[in-house]
């Protein structure tokens, strides 16, 4: 491994967002100054989906999941959506970028 973190500028950002989420009303210091605010965001699913995983695993664990999701899930996507256009699933969409 070459470095600790991935070479995403705003990969840290998303991760303290995660890791407050994850501790959001278990700390009395930061629940003082940060309270969730839910709202339909573009980062919503993420939201929801790791930090309850960060319950159970470290937040670079979590992270490391976190992007393998941001990675996947457009390209399972473009075949879903291929499956639902022309009834069969096509995988030429996915070549499209």
């Amino acid at each position: 491994m070459l470095a600790c973190l991935p070479p995403i500028v705003d990969y840290p950002n998303h991760l303290a967002r995660l890791v407050i989420l994850a501790h959001a009303g278990r700390d009395p210091v930061l629940d003082r100054i940060w309270q969730p605010s839910w709202a339909v965001v573009p980062d919503l699913a993420i939201d929801i989906l790791i930090p309850p995983l960060m319950h159970f695993m470290t937040p670079f664990a979590a992270g490391k999941i976190m992007l393998a999701l941001a990675l996947l899930m457009p390209l399972v996507g473009a075949v879903a959506y291929s499956r639902c256009a022309f009834g069969r699933r096509l995988y030429w969409p996915i070549l499209r970028g």
